[in-house]
């Protein structure tokens, strides 16, 4: 039976690289639901990839941020497949007005819009899988709050109600860093929805690191990124190698630049560092 899974933020970087991976280093029953903002730039996406894989791939137009996108991707997915094994989400920004709306909003507006396909039985029967894009940004931020807004942040019984209006309260504070803050806000959520399904989802958080993308053109420094095909090895390992079966955890990829990919580690890593 032909297997589903659907990547936001595909048409470059991290995103396209998940695709390629669950491609090539998967069995062919997987079907690649490439998300991009503009359906050229995804159409793209899959000329450029070898024409061996074109027929594994459907282009799904999704702006992560507009509520009537997201409606037409899903019905759009619908049309595809009756239900959904996997969902990747990918799409964010580093920085701008849209930071928290793109990294933490448009994540559970997405997940919660599919979730109907991720939850419908499909054989052979096993929990579907979701997994975030995250940072280690965000396990920092996490880990310089006040005991009191760590405590909110960390108590089991956080509601996405609450998390909301914490990640709301703690964005007002000055000189909050909106990326970090919007990194733990998608750490928050993946324990939450862990422990909301524990049965029907196995749901994991990553950290590819700094890794050479879009996201570093204007970088400066002097710290080395990472090759996108390197940093892009967490999310296979998250979903098929080290965090295949496990939900509720934050794997973070581990290795240096010009680490080759035989060589490639990818950890469990605390929430709060």
């Amino acid at each position: 039976m032909r297997r589903y899974a659907l990547v936001t933020g595909a048409n470059r970087g991290l995103g396209l690289e998940c695709v390629k991976t669950i491609l090539t280093r998967t069995p062919e029953v997987y079907q690649l639901l490439l998300c991009s903002r503009s359906k050229h730039a995804g159409e793209q996406a899959v000329r450029n990839l070898p024409t061996s894989l074109h027929d594994r791939v459907n282009v799904i137009e999704l702006d992560v941020t507009s509520a009537r996108s997201i409606t037409a991707a899903v019905a759009a997915v619908e049309s595809i497949t009756p239900s959904l094994q996997i969902l990747v989400n990918n799409a964010g920004i580093l920085e701008g007005d849209q930071t928290l709306a793109t990294n933490f909003d448009a994540v559970q507006n997405v997940t919660e819009a599919f979730m109907p396909l991720l939850l419908k039985p499909s054989e052979p029967s096993e929990p579907s899988m979701v997994t975030t894009t995250s940072s280690s940004c965000g396990t920092r931020f996490l880990a310089s709050l006040s005991p009191a807004d760590a405590s909110v942040l960390t108590d089991d019984k956080l509601t996405v109600e609450n998390l909301i209006s914490k990640i709301s309260d703690l964005s007002e504070a000055p000189d909050v860093d909106i990326y970090s803050l919007s990194k733990c806000a998608v750490n928050c959520y993946t324990q939450i929805l862990a422990r909301s399904y524990p049965q029907q989802l196995y749901v994991t958080a990553v950290s590819p690191g700094f890794t050479n993308t879009g996201m570093c053109a204007n970088y400066t420094g002097t710290r080395k990124p990472k090759e996108v095909e390197l940093g892009g090895t967490v999310f296979y390992e998250a979903l098929f190698g080290v965090g295949r079966n496990h939900t509720g955890v934050f794997y973070k990829q581990n290795s240096s630049a010009g680490t080759p990919l035989a060589e490639a580690e990818t950890i469990e890593t605390a929430w709060s560092t």
